[in-house]
């Protein structure tokens, strides 16, 4: 068996006759680019505890790519959604009750009413009026990176209710700042209030402009 050391641990691989052998400085041929490299410039498989088949290089490259496609960037918001809050805004973690075919699904179903449009809007029959989304991630992630605005976020509906399909819907990341914490029952306050000051007060006046003098 040949052995791959990587941070002191020793891997084995099963070779002829069974035997078992070890080295201090193995290397290994990248898959991807063919170089031949020591295995510290691999990842660790995480289910067998052994070194990738391609370099960290090849595989940093493949992973950027992937997450630059449409599956790619879903895939990572759908992966963050159950991520754990900063100590800024400590909360209870949210559950999240969808596969992601299913998130998959209901993002072709979006698109089939709103294109690459954000759901925040007036409804599908005023599209004009609906900002479009964006799928663009920063060259480099590891460094602090301005958030683009139109970039697609996926938000719960009602901020009390978990992430399931029922409460997501795909809007703009800066509709999403917007929108917040605020909950449903925010929002009938806020109409209410707002007819309260304006509506009564356009009503009375468009009464007194309309109606003939007597």
């Amino acid at each position: 068996m040949e052995a791959f050391i990587k941070n002191r641990k020793v891997f084995y691989f099963r070779g002829h006759y069974g035997r078992r052998t070890e080295s201090v400085d193995m290397k290994k041929k990248c898959t991807q680019c063919g170089a031949v490299k020591p295995l510290t410039d691999y990842y660790e498989e995480k289910r067998w505890k052994t070194p990738r088949s391609a370099c960290k290089d090849c595989f940093y490259k493949k992973s950027i790519e992937y997450d630059n496609t449409e599956k790619g960037y879903l895939n990572l918001k759908y992966q963050r959604m159950t991520r754990k809050r900063t100590d800024l805004e400590k909360r209870r973690t949210n559950k999240r009750f969808f596969t992601f075919d299913e998130l998959l699904a209901t993002w072709e179903k979006h698109k089939s009413i709103y294109g690459m449009k954000s759901a925040w809007g007036p409804g599908p029959d005023h599209l004009d009026q609906h900002l479009p989304m964006t799928m663009i991630l920063p060259k480099n992630p590891n460094k602090k990176a301005k958030r683009i605005r139109s970039n697609l976020s996926i938000d719960r509906l009602d901020n009390n209710i978990d992430y399931t399909i029922q409460n997501i819907i795909f809007i703009r990341g800066d509709e999403n700042v917007r929108k917040r914490d605020t909950t449903y029952n925010d929002c009938l306050f806020q109409i209410r209030l707002h007819e309260e000051r304006f509506m009564k007060d356009k009503k009375s006046t468009s009464g007194d402009i309309t109606s003939p003098k007597m």
